[in-house]
C-alpha cells in the first residue's frame, strides 16, 4: 500500500468521541462578565512549586505565584523582575537579588525573606525531589546577604543559571500555612477558592496583589475537558471563554466559527516519540535504529503538521534557539547535514536483524488523547508492521502522559519508567538549547522526578554536556553541544517528530492576549480583559 493512501486510510478510520464534561462550570454559572472560564485539556498535577511543572499545572499555577523573576511579554521573552527589585550578574559565580520589601501573600501576610529562602532550600533539597531540582545543580550556596537581599553563588559558571528564577523553580509560597497543613498561599494576581479534583479549579482575585488594579477578572474557573470535540465546543457554544492546546484537526472549523479567536505562534517545544532505552527490547541500539529508519516523519508532517508544527532536522530544537549556543548560520548548516534515520523499509529491516530481535516483537506505544496524535500513532503502527514489529496503541489521558515524563510512574522490576515507546512534547523553560538537551539526554535527569524519559545515558554526552554550561560564551558551547548531538544521533534514543506551534482559543468577546514563545499565560502581565 502507498504511504500517502495509507495514511488516508489512517485518517479516516481516526475516531473522535464525544464526552460530557461532567463537573465543569459553564460561564453563566460561574458568574457575570467578571469570571473568565477556562478549559484545560487535563487536571493539574498540584500546587507545590517544586512538583508543578508541566504546561497545564502552569496555566494554574502562573496565575498563583510571583517569582523572583519572569518574562515580558515581548517576542524576545526578555527577564523582568517580578518579586526581585532588580538583580545583578556580579560575575560568572555570582548573582545577587534585591527583593522588594512590600509584598503581601494572599492571606495578607508579609512576605519574609525567610519564606523566599526557604522556598528555593526546597526546590534544592533531594528529599523534595524537586521536578526542576536539576536547574540548580550548579549552585553552591543561596544566602541572606542584605535586610532585603540574597546572594547565590556557583559552584562552576553555568550559562543558563540567569533564567533559573524566572521559571516556576523561582516561584514563592508562604512557609507557614505550607508547614501546617499543605495549604498553598502565594502572591499572586489570585488565590485558591476552590478545587473538584478531575473536574475544576476556581481562583478569586488576590486583593492585596500588588497590582491588583490591573487584574480584570475577580474570578477565573478552569474546567477539566480532555476530549477535543466537546473542548471546541465548549468554546463555539459559549460555555467557555479560553483555552490553549486546539485540536489541530479542528483548526479550519474552529477559524471559521465567528464566536472564536485563534492564534497560533511559535515555541522553544519539540514533538518526539521516545524509546525506553532502560529496558527490552529498546535498550538494543539496533531496534531503536530500526523504528526511527521505518518512521516516515516526512510523511506524517506533510500529511498531518504542515502549517501547525515546523519540520524536524532531526534536532532536539528548533532554529529560534540555534543563537543560543553558537552561530545560526552555522547551526543550520549543521543541521542539514544531522544524522536523519530518513524512511527506508529495508534498512530499518536490516537494523533489526542486527539486533537481539530480528524477527520482530510486540510493543505498546503510549499516546495522549488527541486526535492528531492518534492518527499519527495508527500510521507509526502501520509503518512498524512492515517490519514485524507489532505496536499496541496505549490512549490514555495527557496526566497520565507526564506522570510517565517525570518518572512518577515508575517500573519497579527493571528501575525505570514504566512504557516501552511513547508520544511526549518538550518546552523548553528558557530561550536556551540547554533547556532542552540536559532535562532530556543527561544520565542524571533519568532518575524519577527527572524528564529524561528514554533513560537515556552515556558518559560521554554528559561531559560535553555539562562542559558546555560552563562556557562564557555561545561560541565556545557550539562545538560541546554539537559533538553530543553526534553521539545522541547515532544512539538515537528518540525520535524528533515536529516542533509544535501553540495555539489560544478564545471567545471575540476578550481582548487579544499577547502571547511569545515563553508563554506564560499571566494573564495579569497580559493584560487580559473582555472588550
Amino acid at each position: 500500500m502507498k504511504i500517502k493512501k495509507l495514511v488516508a486510510l489512517i485518517l479516516a478510520c481516526a475516531l473522535i468521541l464525544s464526552f460530557s464534561a461532567i463537573g465543569s462550570v459553564s460561564a453563566s454559572e460561574a458568574g457575570s462578565s467578571d469570571t473568565l472560564t477556562w478549559v484545560l485539556i487535563g487536571d493539574i498535577t498540584g500546587l507545590d512549586p517544586t512538583q508543578s511543572y508541566d504546561d497545564i499545572t502552569n496555566m494554574v499555577t502562573n496565575q498563583l505565584y510571583q517569582g523572583i523573576l519572569t518574562y515580558d511579554t515581548s517576542v524576545d521573552s526578555n527577564l523582568t523582575p517580578d518579586i526581585a527589585e532588580s538583580w545583578e550578574i556580579v560575575d560568572e559565580l555570582t548573582y545577587v537579588y534585591n527583593i522588594k520589601p512590600d509584598i503581601l501573600f494572599s492571606d495578607g501576610a508579609p512576605m519574609t525573606m525567610e519564606d523566599i529562602l526557604w522556598n528555593l532550600d526546597r526546590q534544592m533539597d533531594p528529599a523534595n525531589a524537586s521536578l526542576v531540582g536539576w536547574m540548580f545543580d550548579c549552585v553552591e550556596s543561596i544566602e541572606q546577604t542584605g535586610d532585603w537581599q540574597f546572594t547565590v553563588k556557583l559552584s562552576y559558571p553555568d550559562a543558563t543559571f540567569q533564567y533559573v528564577l524566572g521559571t516556576s523553580a523561582g516561584y514563592i509560597m508562604e512557609k507557614a500555612p505550607w508547614e501546617a497543613d499543605g495549604t498553598v498561599i502565594a502572591s499572586g494576581p489570585y488565590a485558591m477558592e476552590s478545587r473538584v479534583t478531575g473536574s475544576n479549579i476556581i481562583l478569586k482575585k488576590n486583593e492585596y496583589y500588588a497590582n491588583a488594579d490591573n487584574v480584570y477578572f475577580d474570578r477565573i474557573v478552569f474546567n477539566v475537558i480532555g476530549e477535543d470535540t466537546t473542548r471546541v465546543e465548549a468554546l463555539s457554544t459559549g460555555q467557555a471563554d479560553f483555552a490553549t492546546n486546539p485540536p489541530f484537526d479542528m483548526l479550519e472549523q474552529l477559524k471559521a466559527d465567528p464566536n472564536v479567536a485563534v492564534t497560533m505562534f511559535d515555541t522553544f517545544g519539540v514533538d518526539f516519540v521516545a524509546m525506553n532505552t532502560q529496558r527490552a527490547p529498546f535498550d538494543d541500539v539496533n531496534v531503536r535504529r530500526a523504528v526511527a529508519s521505518a518512521i516516515d516523519v516526512n510523511t506524517i508532517y506533510d500529511s498531518l503538521l504542515v502549517d501547525i508544527c515546523g519540520p524536524s532536522s532531526g534536532l532536539p530544537f528548533n532554529a529560534s534557539l540555534y543563537a543560543s549556543i553558537g552561530d545560526p548560520a552555522e547551526w543550520a548548516a549543521y543541521a542539514d547535514a544531522y544524522k536523519e534515520y530518513t524512511y527506508d523499509v529495508e534498512q530499518a529491516k536490516a537494523y533489526l536483524a542486527e539486533s537481539a530481535y530480528p524477527d520482530g516483537f510486540t510493543c505498546s506505544l503510549v499516546v495522549p488523547e488527541s486526535s492528531v496524535l492518534n492518527s499519527e500513532a495508527l500510521f507509526i503502527q502501520a509503518t512498524l508492521a512492515e517490519i514485524g514489529i507489532n505496536v499496541e496503541i496505549n490512549k490514555i489521558p495527557q496526566n497520565d502522559v507526564y506522570a510517565i515524563q517525570m518518572g512518577t510512574t515508575w517500573d519497579a522490576e527493571n528501575d525505570c519508567r514504566d512504557f516501552d515507546m511513547g508520544f511526549f512534547t518538550w518546552y523548553a523553560d528558557f530561550p536556551d538549547a540547554a533547556g532542552t538537551l540536559i532535562p532530556n539526554y543527561l544520565s542524571s535527569n533519568a532518575a524519577p522526578g527527572g524528564c529524561n524519559v528514554s533513560g537515556y545515558s552515556n558518559e560521554r554526552v554528559d561531559e560535553l554536556l555539562m562542559d558546555q554550561t560552563t562556557k562564557t560564551t555561545a561560541a565556545d558551547r557550539m562545538p560541546l553541544c554539537m559533538e553530543a548531538l553526534d553521539i545522541i544521533g547515532e544512539e538515537v534514543p528518540v525520535v524528533i517528530i515536529d516542533y509544535p506551534r501553540q495555539g489560544a482559543l478564545q471567545n471575540i468577546s476578550l481582548s487579544e492576549v499577547p502571547l511569545n514563545a515563553s508563554y506564560m499565560w499571566n494573564l495579569s502581565a497580559a493584560g487580559m480583559m473582555r472588550n
